[in-house]
């Protein structure tokens, strides 16, 4: 199922805060692919 961009925005600062536990603090985060043109498509 293709997510939402608020939820994608979410899964991001939950993968930022894990990083950060770890001791990694992200300077930024790139996000590629269909979802950054928002043609994400539902998987078959």
């Amino acid at each position: 199922m293709a997510k939402e961009t608020r939820d994608i925005k979410i899964i991001i600062e939950k993968f930022k805060n894990e990083l950060r536990k770890l001791g990694i603090n992200p300077q930024r985060t790139i996000l590629y692919g269909s979802y950054t043109k928002g043609e994400q498509k539902e998987k078959i």
